[in-house]
């Protein structure tokens, strides 16, 4: 929020109210007695704000006044929730205390207010420097979804107007906050269901963050889109006649298309390009609701029509008689169209798109003067689980965040038990995050598994309709590199309570170990060579020295030895630093946002930008690392640690190649690798650092390490390579790439 001088435009804010108000009126969806609260609260908080502008240049009073729209408009609040986003801002940015509200509004409104109120200062920091402010208010935040769930829907659409405005902000803010929406609030929103702000919020985040793909794929839309909506047309009226004869009434039937991120990030997971992409088309069709009658309807729905137009088989989903968490129930396919073209089509009945559009907020009900919320048992399991992971008092609240965001996630997969009992568990979780779902006694002694009547390893990721039955074995002890194949709550908390333990056991062990160490270099743990071993051994203090050495580690125990010979032999000790990347270079190729006092700039080796790139630099104590604006691990830093971003970007004069990594899937074939190196060395010439192929049941993967100049060249090179026969996909990815680990 800005405090500048009154602008000389004028905005007639009174006019603006009155026309939401008067909205409300004609709804009679709320009582005039609680009217008459929502006109004290706007004129409440317009005095509160007086005298505040934002950085567009209009009073700060108009961005309450969009919120509580959005909160009463496109998400289906009531008169609580409207007042709860006038106020949602006074708490933090005006001088109105907690006492002011609650007099005036009451307790259940103050409450929402202070949940609402970001964390400016934590007393007491424990945490040290690289604390996130962020992360402490996202998990603010999260504690107050059981207490009231307002608090978190007042804060997405808070989020979706600050996303409608952000082209006010300078570029380095529109990444900080671009990145916390991809993060936590899209995210989230969809775990909500409110799966039209999902989508915008998505749509808004990669306009601010890349937006050179996000035009090029708005000018290929907007190419097609007369065509594609004539084309539509013909085919709802096809089907429209076709389910005319049925005897279901048809509410209506919506026409869509997909969405500009999801085609971004189709292109990018695929490796496809916009052409390739079947499901540009979609229909939604909304039928009427029957009382127990709805799921039969939707399948005739989808027999009529799959019976004249061919519905591949891959592309059927059905959250009918299991709807994801959010409540989401719909039936999905994809048929060959009218002239052979691919249509998804979405079919579900009244209420089920109440839901699909509003998600959980449409459980809200005005009854006497009071909202009320209906309780739904999905949302009443996730914020139990929530609460239970914000428990954790071992986790620093980044940690916690990242835990949750798991817990967010909707791609939810059906996998059952040796008896056929079903359980449902995230998509990407391993034989061990099933072991401890079972039972934590299960998840600490587990050895393996056999999946459908096969032995496989605690990485295995499940799949779909998997059959798990975990092996076990009393002699087997848990492991700290068991979190790197874990990803849920439950199996995550239970390995690091244990780990803990163990962790005390091998410090005291590895102390006894150091201390005899020190006896034969004749210094004791307060003299300085201490600080010089914990240089060289790049160790951040002696518990993780003494860790080491209790785990028995090799290379430190190598390099201690190593350390003893230069002190013996009084030879300077080498202090190792980070070893840079081949694409370190020299600041002269970089036009940084600010100042700043840094050693070596460096490329990150996660995403690999090039010249052409939408870039960020991330700053780290006395270095700035480079990434894409998309890479996921910049987004999750940028949306914890918004301080350390600085903008950047290539000099349009620099000459210089770039490692870039490219991931090439196909089918096995003789002479494909041949035809790939040909197009990279001898058509475009280009030199390469490193080939990796592997083979595996007639597929191949291949990681191609590459220099490049500039990102046309690099999109080039993927064109040429799509181009080939029995090439299904190129992506870029990272240096550590192994092919068919991922």
């Amino acid at each position: 929020m800005n405090h500048e001088e009154k602008p000389s435009q004028e905005y007639d804010l009174d006019k603006d109210f009155q026309h939401f108000i008067g909205k409300v009126v004609r709804d009679k969806k709320i009582s005039r007695q609680d009217i008459t609260k929502i006109r004290k609260a706007f004129l409440f908080a317009k005095n509160a704000h007086d005298g505040q502008y934002r950085k567009s240049g209009e009073p700060y009073i108009s961005h309450p006044l969009a919120v509580a729209r959005i909160v009463y408009e496109e998400m289906g609040l009531f008169a609580t929730g409207i007042i709860g986003a006038f106020l949602h801002d006074v708490l933090e940015d005006t001088p109105v205390t907690k006492e002011e509200i609650e007099n005036q509004f009451g307790k259940t409104v103050v409450d929402i207010v202070a949940g609402l109120t970001k964390i400016s200062k934590i007393e007491g920091n424990d945490w040290g420097a690289d604390i996130s402010y962020q992360a402490q208010n996202y998990r603010q935040i999260l504690m107050t979804i059981s207490d009231d769930i307002r608090v978190v829907i007042i804060k997405i659409a808070d989020r979706l107007h600050n996303m409608r405005t952000l082209g006010a902000q300078q570029s380095y803010k529109q990444l900080k906050i671009t990145s916390e929406t991809l993060y936590l609030y899209a995210p989230l929103a969809h775990r909500l269901g409110m799966n039209n702000i999902k989508t915008e919020l998505e749509d808004l985040s990669l306009k601010y963050s890349q937006p050179q793909a996000y035009e090029e794929i708005s000018k290929k839309l907007n190419t097609s889109k007369s065509d594609a909506e004539a084309y539509i047309e013909r085919f709802i009226r096809s089907v429209k006649q076709c389910l005319s004869m049925t005897g279901i009434k048809v509410i209506r039937i919506e026409s869509r298309f997909k969405s500009i991120y999801s085609i971004y990030n189709k292109i990018q997971t695929k490796g496809v390009s916009f052409e390739e992409i079947m499901d540009l088309y979609a229909i939604r069709i909304i039928i009427e609701d029957r009382h127990q009658k709805e799921i039969d309807d939707c399948w005739r729905v989808f027999t009529t029509i799959t019976n004249l137009y061919p519905s591949r088989p891959d592309r059927i989903r059905d959250w009918l008689r299991l709807p994801k968490s959010n409540g989401y129930q719909s039936l999905h396919t994809t048929v060959r169209g009218l002239e052979g073209k691919m249509v998804e089509i979405q079919i579900r009945t009244e209420a089920m798109d109440a839901t699909a559009k509003k998600g959980l907020t449409s459980h809200w009900m005005y009854k006497e003067e009071k909202e009320i919320l209906v309780i739904d048992q999905k949302l009443v399991d996730f914020t139990d689980r929530v609460q239970e992971i914000l428990k954790d008092k071992s986790s620093s609240a980044e940690e916690l965040v990242s835990i949750i965001k798991n817990e967010i996630r909707l791609d939810n997969l059906n996998v059952f038990t040796p008896k056929g009992e079903m359980k449902t568990i995230v998509q990407g979780a391993s034989v061990l995050d099933f072991a401890y779902l079972i039972h934590s006694k299960i998840g600490n002694h587990a050895i393996g598994a056999k999946v459908n009547n096969d032995l496989v390893n605690l990485n295995y990721i499940l799949q779909q309709g998997d059959q798990i039955e975990i092996i076990t074995s009393s002699k087997i002890t848990v492991k700290e590199e068991w979190l790197k194949s874990v990803i849920t709550s439950r199996a995550i908390h239970a390995i690091k309570e244990i780990v803990r333990v163990q962790r005390k056991d091998k410090i005291e062990s590895g102390r006894l170990v150091v201390n005899r160490f020190y006896k034969r270099l004749g210094i004791h743990e307060n003299t300085p060579e201490v600080e010089e071993l914990l240089r060289f051994l790049s160790l951040p203090d002696l518990d993780a020295l003494y860790y080491k050495v209790g785990m028995h580690d090799p290379e430190v125990l190598s390099k201690a030895d190593d350390f003893i010979k230069y002190k013996q032999n009084q030879t300077p000790v080498p202090v190792p630093g980070e070893i840079p990347s081949e694409n370190s270079f020299n600041t002269e190729f970089l036009v940084l946002g600010k100042e700043v006092n840094i050693e070596n700039v460096i490329i990150a080796s996660c995403c690999n930008p090039v010249i052409g790139d939408d870039i960020v630099g991330l700053q780290r104590k006395n270095r700035v690392v480079i990434h894409r604006t998309s890479c996921e691990h910049a987004i999750k830093w940028m949306a914890n640690h918004g301080s350390d971003i600085i903008k950047a970007n290539f000099s349009e004069s620099a000459e210089v190649s770039f490692l870039a990594a490219l991931k090439v899937q196909g089918i096995d074939s003789q002479g494909v690798l041949i035809r790939l190196l040909q197009i990279i060395s001898v058509s475009m010439k280009l030199n390469m650092r490193k080939v990796f192929i592997d083979t595996k049941e007639g597929q191949f993967e291949g990681l191609f390490l590459i220099f490049i100049k500039n990102a046309g060249e690099l999109n080039h090179l993927i064109e040429r390579l799509r181009s080939l026969p029995n090439v299904k996909s190129v992506t870029r990815t990272d240096n550590n790439f192994k092919p068919f680990e991922n």
